[in-house]
């Protein structure tokens, strides 16, 4: 599988790859981009296995063009968050605190991106 290479970094969010509609990429394509690692090597049978790729995050295109896209980090994180309300219960009693738990999802950035990675597309 191809990989491309991160050419610009926008914010922490989103950045911009080498390759586009030229090279079959479509808009809302997914892609992993990762940072190359160090050569692993097995110590017993010396077998180079490549390079291990370290996770920056996973991306989405939301800009197409020619030869470039921009992708935007498609990592989220579910968080609980508790709050306390009040209610009345009864006109003649007092109120009564009820906590509420609700999930929220957060968007969150890509790990450390920089042009120095890649990215690579995942289904």
């Amino acid at each position: 599988m191809d990989s491309f290479k991160v050419i610009n970094v926008i914010d922490s969010r989103t950045a911009v790859i080498s390759c586009g509609s030229n090279q079959g990429i479509k808009e809302n394509s997914k892609f992993l981009i990762y940072k190359e690692g160090a050569e692993i090597i097995d110590p017993d049978t010396n077998e180079n296995y490549g390079k291990l790729e370290i996770l920056v995050g996973r991306a989405t295109v939301k800009h197409l063009q020619d030869n470039k896209a921009t992708i935007v980090c498609s990592d989220k994180e579910v968080k609980v968050i508790t709050r306390s309300i009040r209610r009345p219960s009864n006109p003649l009693m007092c109120s009564q605190e009820e906590e509420i738990r609700e999930p929220q999802v957060i968007e969150k950035d890509f790990d450390n991106i920089d042009t120095k990675c890649f990215a690579r597309v995942i289904k």
